[in-house]
């Protein structure tokens, strides 16, 4: 968790190893500090970071870091052109094994971190400061979302991070998932995976930020359509809609939602079905009985499903 990590092995660009551009860049490629601890505030308490005597340090110059506290809240992120930024990105994926290596969240780590918050401060001093491994973490992801699909290897560790309970750690990943491209299925694993545990919000919230496909995702969110609150049901078949003829595993929970008491969901259903191209009795004679739909819009897409299915 210390910034003094061995660089012997470590892949090198311009005789710097990875871990020296990456510690520059995560602190604003700043020149090294003459002291060995930096303070700032964690829960409105003044503590102290150990960082050994000539690794990395901060200035309140350009890309440099001015309110400490943006380290707690992992809000400062270096300008694009910092010459660590671009460091890393010559490694390309030389650099990924490094970056990948500071991902891992341990089954140990909330717990070290709530024993952490409730030792005395002299004790606190002497022991490494759990953030500071999570700012690492966040600024390893950042820098593998710079790298695109060079940083394709990082992919399981970087799905991994979406199964995780914190929030703002899953945004980050997403984020970079995103620019690097992985494969739509295996994303998919990751929302059934979360919904075979309960985090439905979770996997919803996920499948609205990313590109997936799968049979197993698409009957996670069908199987929501019965769920009796409406936004997770509305959420659900807006994930199911887009995913067109991929859609076809729910076609038997698409059909019932047809009859659903929310217009939304009954409008999207119809749509659904529509893009699914089902031309089975069952789908054609719910299609023709949303015509007499109370809803204006459901009569409409009721009209232009049938017209392309059964026309």
């Amino acid at each position: 968790m210390l910034c003094g990590d061995s660089t012997v092995d470590e892949p090198r660009y311009r005789d710097k190893a990875v871990g020296v551009w990456f510690r520059e860049y995560a602190y604003g490629s700043n020149p090294p500090t003459p002291s060995g601890t930096i303070a700032v505030l964690r829960d409105g308490r003044k503590v102290n970071f150990l960082f050994p005597v000539g690794t990395v340090g901060f200035s309140t110059g350009p890309g440099g870091i001015t309110n400490l506290t943006q380290i707690v809240r992992f809000e400062h992120v270096p300008a694009r052109g910092d010459p660590a930024l671009e460091a890393l990105k010559e490694l390309g994926s030389n650099a990924v094994p490094y970056l990948t290596s500071k991902l891992g969240v341990g089954l140990l780590d909330s717990s070290y971190e709530r024993v952490f918050t409730n030792l005395p401060s002299s004790f606190q001093r002497s022991i490494p400061d759990p953030i500071q491994k999570r700012f690492y973490r966040f600024r390893a992801i950042h820098v593998l979302g710079e790298l695109g699909t060079k940083a394709d290897a990082a992919t399981p560790a970087l799905l991994n991070l979406l199964t995780q309970s914190d929030p703002s750690l899953r945004r980050a990943a997403i984020h970079s998932l995103n620019r690097i491209h992985p494969n739509r299925k295996e994303v998919g694993v990751v929302l059934f995976t979360l919904g075979s545990k309960g985090r439905f919000a979770d996997a919803i919230e996920i499948g609205q930020q990313t590109d997936w496909e799968g049979e197993e995702a698409v009957r996670l969110f069908a199987s929501l359509l019965k769920s009796p609150d409406v936004s997770m049901r509305r959420n659900a078949i807006a994930l199911i809609e887009h995913k067109d003829v991929g859609a076809r595993p729910a076609l038997p929970e698409l059909i019932e939602a047809i009859n659903d008491s929310d217009s939304e969901v009954r409008y999207m259903a119809v749509r659904a079905v529509e893009a699914i191209g089902d031309r089975s009795p069952r789908t054609i004679k719910a299609l023709r009985m949303s015509l007499q739909d109370t809803n204006v819009m459901v009569q409409n897409a009721s009209r232009r499903a049938l017209s392309k299915i059964a026309p």
